[in-house]
């Protein structure tokens, strides 16, 4: 699995990525886009214009971490879901879209690293940061069992040897990784602006 920080270039910022960590990503991108199932703008318009008053949260865990409630007070959580959710929707896919249609442009070969264009920074740490939050909650980030598992599995990434490892501990991985790599983005941008500032 071989990945690279991102760094500046004349257009964006580039990074290299493998092809098995690409398709995972992938795989993982259209899954959580299927989840939101951003609506059609009717939708979003009649949402908008206040046709839904209240909107109750949605059962689906992934959709529970991705739209948490705007409030504690459960009416208003309500209402302020029925106003923003099918807007916050299509704004996450679409973010998503965004470096999924990336990551298939570098593995298609149309570009030789991969891109995140002048522009599109925060969408793409907005997305990866998506991307995160979905892994985090199946894996429970923040609980003592993750911190359990978080240590066996740095030492596997530690290791050079050829370690049988469970489903756990490879989304574990997957989510150090897209850490690892949206902090690269962050600190690059942040050294570009910086740069550009003096």
């Amino acid at each position: 699995m071989l990945i690279s920080g991102f760094e500046r270039c004349e257009f964006g910022y580039v990074a290299q990525l493998d092809e098995e960590l690409s398709e995972v990503l992938q795989r993982l991108l259209g899954e959580t886009i299927t989840v939101l199932d951003a609506p059609d703008e009717a939708t979003v318009l009649s949402s908008i214009v206040g046709e839904e008053q209240y909107r109750e949260e949605p059962d689906d865990p992934t959709l529970q971490t991705l739209l948490p409630p705007m409030s504690d007070d459960p009416l208003e959580a309500e209402s302020l879901r029925a106003l923003t959710e099918d807007s916050l929707r299509t704004e996450k896919s679409a973010r998503l879209q965004m470096i999924l249609t990336a990551l298939r442009e570098h593995m298609t070969g149309e570009r030789k690293a991969v891109l995140v264009e002048d522009g599109e920074e925060w969408q793409w740490l907005s997305g990866l940061n998506d991307l995160r939050l979905v892994l985090a909650q199946r894996l429970g980030v923040g609980t003592p069992g993750w911190e359990v598992l978080e240590a066996r599995v740095v030492k596997l990434l530690d290791t050079s040897s050829e370690l049988i490892v469970t489903v756990d501990e490879v989304i574990a991985i997957i989510y150090l990784v897209v850490s690892w790599w949206q902090d690269s983005l962050l600190r690059a941008v942040d050294l570009s602006e910086g740069a550009s500032s003096l």
